[in-house]
């Protein structure tokens, strides 16, 4: 489901361009062309992932990216540690150790992490370093948050080597496996920003306006156990003055037909077609791109035909009422400026590839963490006309309040 195609990222490269400051000098133009292309394609990309994968695409994204820039900060030797650490390594190839508070002696996992850390050059006196002031690192190793503490005996090294942040992931990941997804979430930051730690709020409305979006470009939520849409893409219909609820389809056998009509009277109209679980309508779904695109193209002949009429003058008018009296053509295909197709479904290993990469895709699913939920609710539930309703103080308070305890039974 996680399919996109070069054809989109154009679409997100040539906005960039476009929206992007222009400057006078022309390294910094590049700059910013640069941070804002993958700060545009990274949102872009996040939205359509489920949230136990965002983490692991944003490394990948930042390893990528040390890879190309900061080559000096970043070797194979360091990413096999990263992603293996000391499982290579035999008991017979560590030196023993009395450090019970690190693993049990028969197990030895975690010094087998040790070892094979000690062995990079940034690291070659770390066994050394925990032998002689074993107290401090064991008071690190047993606090709650060591990621955000500082590093015995290194945190000078740290803060001055340019692979600093890459380093101190890899301790993180040698010693405390449990604490990995947080020091992960900081290195990003410290390598891109703090913009790609921040949790990214979408809901339908930004979906109906991400950079890409239009009639002929199909919007897919992926749903999870318990989600359901419907009822955002219907009050976002109602503040757009737009028809949902004649155009909805839930989808399964023999609903077909009932969908492509839906589809052509939404066009037509200029209404929104809805079709639920397509996930239940894969055969159908293989059809839509071919005939989306077929529409698109009767679309574009009849406007440039309407064009042409108006230069030409009314010769031409004259001639195709008198093809229409004798019934001779049928009556061009025009679609309205404001259809919109809306496709929800569950992840499935056979849905069309070709739909998916040429549609915005938006994962519909709990936020993870008190701040997303915080900032879902004040941005889906939370607005000034709600706010308005009563005048006194009060109401705000309990308003936000609400959400805040929403958020915590959420999260428990």
């Amino acid at each position: 489901m996680y399919q996109n195609s070069l054809n989109q990222f154009l679409v997100w490269f040539f906005h960039t361009l476009t929206s992007t400051d222009q400057c006078s000098d022309a390294k910094q133009r590049i700059d910013l062309l640069i941070d804002n292309v993958t700060y545009n394609s990274y949102v872009a990309l996040d939205r359509g992932l489920f949230v136990q994968h965002k983490l692991t695409f944003k490394l990948l994204m930042t390893l990528k990216i040390m890879e190309v820039e900061r080559r000096d900060t970043i070797s194979t030797n360091m990413l096999d540690l990263l992603f293996k650490a000391g499982m290579n390594l035999q008991a017979e190839d560590c030196p023993k150790h009395k450090f019970n508070w690190i693993d049990d002696a028969k197990v030895m996992d975690k010094w087998k992490n040790v070892v094979a850390l000690n062995r990079l050059p940034f690291f070659n006196d770390l066994i050394n370093k925990i032998r002689s002031n074993e107290q401090e690192w064991k008071n690190w190793f047993s606090t709650l948050n060591p990621e955000e503490m500082e590093i015995p005996s290194f945190e000078e090294r740290l803060r001055a080597d340019p692979s600093g942040p890459l380093m101190r992931l890899l301790l993180i990941r040698a010693l405390r496996q449990d604490r990995v997804c947080r020091a992960a979430d900081i290195f990003v930051g410290a390598i891109l920003g703090s913009k790609y730690t921040k949790p990214l709020i979408c809901n339908v409305g930004k979906t109906y306006n991400a950079v890409g979006a239009g009639k002929w470009t199909p919007c897919i939520l992926l749903l999870t156990p318990g989600a359901d849409p419907t009822g955002q893409i219907k009050a976002l219909a109602k503040v757009r003055n737009a028809q949902v609820d004649q155009y909805t389809v839930s989808m399964g056998e023999g609903q077909e037909k009932y969908a492509k009509m839906a589809i052509d009277n939404a066009m037509i109209n200029g209404g929104w077609a809805l079709l639920n679980n397509c996930h239940l309508g894969l055969g159908y779904m293989s059809t839509l791109t071919d005939y989306l695109q077929q529409k698109k193209e009767e679309d574009t002949a009849t406007r440039a035909l309407e064009d042409s009429k108006k230069t030409t003058g009314g010769d031409d008018e004259k001639k195709e009422e008198k093809k229409k009296k004798k019934g001779k053509e049928k009556k061009p295909f025009k679609c309205h400026d404001n259809f919109r197709l809306w496709i929800t479904c569950e992840a499935h290993s056979k849905f069309p590839i070709a739909l998916l990469q040429t549609s915005i895709k938006m994962t519909m699913e709990p936020p993870k963490g008190l701040k997303a939920g915080l900032m879902r609710s004040y941005n889906e539930v939370v607005d000034e006309e709600r706010l308005g309703r009563v005048p006194e103080s009060s109401w705000r308070d309990l308003t936000f309040s609400l959400c805040f305890l929403h958020s915590i039974v959420q999260e428990r």
